[in-house]
């Protein structure tokens, strides 16, 4: 091939792959998998390409993430310091479970640019915990509140964590001030979902069970990540083998345990 049927032919690939982005972000999954295809097809060691069809796979549902993690895997052998595949990856092994790579991934992520994971500080407060590492999980929720105050995530996390560590008497008040940040934005606005979502986690870490469930049904709608929070969030720990609850987190595919 030539120098010109090269550079064609890579111009080409990357006019697919960025359509097939604008139309995953469009929310047109069959054709941004189309598109990807194609340049792929075109330029197969095309790291961007790759890890963008990752994504998009990843949103086709439970049976497509292991397609979703090999095409990071390949974005990643080719281009080793690629942050946002890194970064994206550690939310594919915390689906699969898998939450010592997720870590790991994780803190690869945030050491070459904090910015790529908005408040990484509860995020990795809550894989700390997934981990069973509840002290650790604590202190890394206080250096996220102690940067920001009014951080309900971080808060959360906290509550949640202090919980398991050391018992409900000495999370009383962690929670009650976790539930007194969350009420006004439970009632409306475009916190409402991820709030009800957090109440309900509240009461299913502290036993109210109808509550919990009622609170989960009214986040589900307004909040699209509310399932796979549930799925791996330790407040549902005694929920996990009820067939109820099992029922409210099941994704598209059917599928409750990925991995």
């Amino acid at each position: 091939m030539s120098a010109e049927a090269v550079v064609a032919t890579r111009r080409r690939a990357h006019e697919l792959a960025h359509r097939g982005e604008r139309a995953r972000l469009q929310g047109d999954l069959a054709g941004s998998l189309t598109l990807f295809d194609e340049a792929l097809a075109l330029c197969p060691e095309y790291p961007w390409a790759l890890a963008h069809r990752g994504a998009t796979y990843r949103l086709l549902g439970a049976e497509r993430y292991r397609a979703a993690m090999d095409d990071f895997n390949r974005a990643l052998a080719l281009k080793p310091d690629y942050v946002w595949a890194i970064a994206f990856r550690a939310r594919l092994h915390e689906l699969f479970r898998d939450y010592a790579a997720a870590l790991e991934d994780f803190d690869r992520a945030i050491a070459r640019d904090e910015r790529i994971i908005g408040h990484w500080r509860a995020e990795r407060a809550m894989l700390l915990g997934f981990l069973g590492r509840f002290e650790e999980a604590v202190a890394q929720s206080d250096e996220a509140l102690a940067v920001e105050p009014r951080d309900h995530f971080a808060a959360y996390a906290r509550a949640v964590h202090l919980y398991l560590w050391r018992g409900p008497d000495a999370a009383a008040e962690a929670v009650a001030a976790v539930r007194a940040m969350l009420r006004p934005l439970a009632a409306g606005g475009p916190e409402q979902g991820i709030a009800l979502y957090r109440l309900a986690g509240l009461d299913a870490l502290q036993g109210r069970r109808a509550s919990a469930l009622h609170l989960f049904t009214q986040a589900k709608p307004l909040e699209a990540e509310a399932i796979l929070f549930a799925r791996h969030d330790l407040a549902w720990l005694d929920f996990r083998h009820e067939s109820a609850f099992q029922e409210m987190v099941r994704d598209v595919t059917g599928d409750l345990t990925i991995g």
